[in-house]
């Protein structure tokens, strides 16, 4: 969501930008009005489309996984991590859903705010006397409210003189006539999602003010212009606060819609700037690609891995460790690894340099400890050492994924109901892997605890995984 919003953010500032900067002050008022209903719609899909470049792919055969082994045997301080990894992750969770339950709070006010400017409208219409004038409903209100409209209804003081009626009139027959009322309610709609976007509500002022240009173009067809301009400025009422009406005077607005009045339409050619929305769109999608960003940055990652040995990607990774400076810290950096141990049968050369890096430096950092507290002893150090000789390299760990003792060890390690099944070709099991699908399987049917199998091939390139639903799902690395 965070992602989305960013991208949605930044494609609306690269089109208000070149908006406010070569369209604003042009007389094309419909050709604006299109522009930024088309733009802000483009904003909300554009993040949503992922394109794919064959020749920015990265190459399977870059990649290298490898199954989950313990690296050693790990003492009580080893054994502690796991359990405080786990404990993180729901602490990270719990952090998320403060942030839904803020989002959906502020949300639920904009919304509340909404609905009681609707409830303002409809009450006015009610208490107010009413004419018809063909399909539109003229609300003649008895307060001092500037003229406005909202959908095929005219609001407009009962006091004013029956010339000024007759300009209101027309004005806001034009925005009843063209909808602008839908549009601007569509925005409200956004602002009630994405209360949080500042632009959304730059969209709108602009949005506004257009309405009113082309209002106003349309009412001095055939009204004096300086006429006009004198009613726009003896209309002193108050104005209402209600941003999805079309109103007929907006204070912040005058100014501008004078200055816009009095301005020479806007030459034919300048239509052609309205085509830089092409390359606008073309920069915004290569920019929201997620795929190509999270393909570039694997490929200089594994770039990266392949300049460094074995050795020195755990020394790399150590001391990234050592600059934390305590197990709790190192605990949480490498959280984010325990849904890969868990989930993967095989784990790419960063993953496998990382575990090792980490049981390195517990191993260092729980020594550390003793030796300060004086209960480091003679047997804690054989043992240490008898860990360290059993900790296998990175080709030992790749032959190792090749034992059925391997397999049986992953499998059993079942966690939260979820079982776990490695085989060599996810689409046709031989019969020993079939066997042990079907006894799973019959496992999650009678034995309400399981809910779930995790399949995983062992060459790495791809994992199914079989829900409640029995639904399968395949991911491909």
């Amino acid at each position: 969501m965070l992602v989305y919003a960013f991208k949605t953010i930044f494609i609306q500032f690269i089109f208000l930008l070149f908006y406010e900067c070569s369209l604003k002050k042009s007389t094309f008022f419909n050709w604006n009005r299109g522009y930024l209903l088309i733009s802000i719609v483009l904003s909300l899909v554009l993040p949503l489309i992922v394109i794919e470049l064959p020749s920015q792919v990265s190459s399977p055969t870059y990649s290298v996984l490898l199954p989950e082994v313990l690296l050693g045997t790990f003492d009580s301080a080893a054994q502690n991590t796991v359990e405080e990894i786990q404990k993180i992750i729901p602490i990270t969770q719990k952090s998320w859903s403060y942030g839904w339950l803020i989002y959906i709070l502020f949300g639920f006010v904009f919304l509340t705010m909404t609905l009681h400017k609707l409830w303002r409208i409809f009450k006015m219409k009610i208490i107010h006397p009413k004419e018809k004038n063909g399909r539109v409903l003229v609300v003649r209100t008895q307060n001092n409210e500037s003229p406005f409209s909202f959908l095929n209804i005219i609001f407009i003081n009962e006091n004013v003189s029956n010339s000024a009626y007759q300009t209101i009139l027309k004005h806001e027959l034009v925005h009843v006539n063209q909808k602008h009322s839908y549009y601007l309610i569509f925005l409200s709609l956004l602002q009630i999602v994405f209360w949080f976007n500042p632009l959304i509500y730059l969209y709108k002022n602009r949005l506004i003010l257009t309405h009113e240009f082309i209002a106003d173009r349309n009412s001095t067809e055939t009204v004096e212009v300086k006429n006009y301009i004198n009613q726009l400025l003896n209309q002193a009422f108050k104005t209402q606060n209600i941003k999805f009406i079309n109103s007929f005077y907006h204070p912040s607005q005058i100014k501008n819609r004078i200055k816009m009045l009095q301005n020479s339409p806007t030459k034919k050619h300048h239509l052609l700037k309205y085509l830089c929305i092409i390359p606008i769109v073309v920069g915004s999608l290569y920019f929201t690609s997620t795929t190509l960003n999270a393909q570039e940055k694997s490929a200089s990652q594994i770039e990266n891995q392949q300049e460094l040995s074995e050795d020195e990607l755990v020394k790399k990774y150590y001391n990234e460790l050592v600059k934390l400076g305590s197990i709790e810290k190192a605990m949480e950096s490498y959280g984010m690894i325990y849904k890969e141990i868990s989930e993967n049968y095989k784990k790419s050369l960063s993953t496998f340099c990382k575990i090792k890096a980490n049981f390195l430096y517990i191993n260092d950092e729980t020594k550390k400890r003793k030796m300060k507290q004086g209960t480091w002893t003679e047997e804690d150090e054989e043992r240490q050492l008898k860990r360290m000789n059993l900790s296998t390299t990175y080709e030992e760990y790749i032959e190792i994924t090749k034992t059925l003792t391997s397999k049986l060890n992953w499998e059993s390690r079942t966690e939260n109901g979820i079982l776990k099944l490695v085989v060599d070709d996810i689409d046709n099991f031989n019969e020993e892997e079939q066997k042990r699908f079907d006894k799973k399987m019959k496992m999650i049917e009678n034995d309400e605890f399981f809910t779930g199998l995790i399949i995983c091939q062992t060459d790495g390139k791809a994992i199914t995984k079989i829900g409640e639903e029995k639904k399968i799902i395949y991911y491909k690395f």
